[in-house]
């Protein structure tokens, strides 16, 4: 049976393998190795995680207006709001922005109009969110951007119950 040298040890030993080990351990390894960097890098990032759950206060105000919405916690114990058990919109974990429910035709809409307000970061592009920057929004567009997004996520009953509460 051929054998290779894998590696010496801190003692100076030889330390040698089957070949046909080899490939096993290596699948092995490179696996852990993803694992342990992955797990790693969660532990590390939650030590940086930096928001002030007061900055998402005028949007938890404003979008628990909404039949159906429910004051929720989200990823890294963030504050949220949910509407029939879905996420509607979020403080980021890194409190620097709150990503809102809307449909990709919408949020492609406001990111042209509002390019100084809204964002798309690399990992929401695939997703209905659109991202608005905590400090940088005004009532009327805050307002405007959680009922389509509430809209989106409410039943027909939730939305006629709306629609008879706000009649002109």
């Amino acid at each position: 049976m051929p054998y290779s040298l894998v590696k010496i040890s801190s003692d100076n030993q030889l330390n040698f393998i089957p070949d046909y080990f080899l490939n096993l351990k290596n699948i092995f390894n490179v696996y852990r190795s993803i694992y342990l960097k992955t797990w790693q890098g969660i532990l590390m990032n939650r030590e940086n995680i930096k928001y002030d759950p007061a900055d998402f206060e005028p949007i938890k105000r404003i979008a628990l207006l909404f039949p159906g919405a429910e004051e929720s916690v989200s990823h890294e114990n963030t504050p949220s709001i949910k509407v029939r058990g879905k996420l509607m919109c979020r403080l980021h974990d890194n409190g620097e922005f709150i990503p809102i429910h809307l449909d990709f035709e919408k949020r492609d809409e406001y990111l042209i109009r509002y390019p100084e307000i809204f964002l798309l970061p690399d990992h929401f592009k695939a997703y209905p969110y659109i991202c608005m920057w905590i400090h940088q929004y005004n009532m009327k567009l805050l307002k405007e951007i959680l009922e389509l997004s509430w809209r989106g996520l409410a039943s027909k009953k939730q939305i006629k119950e709306w629609e008879a509460m706000n009649l002109p």
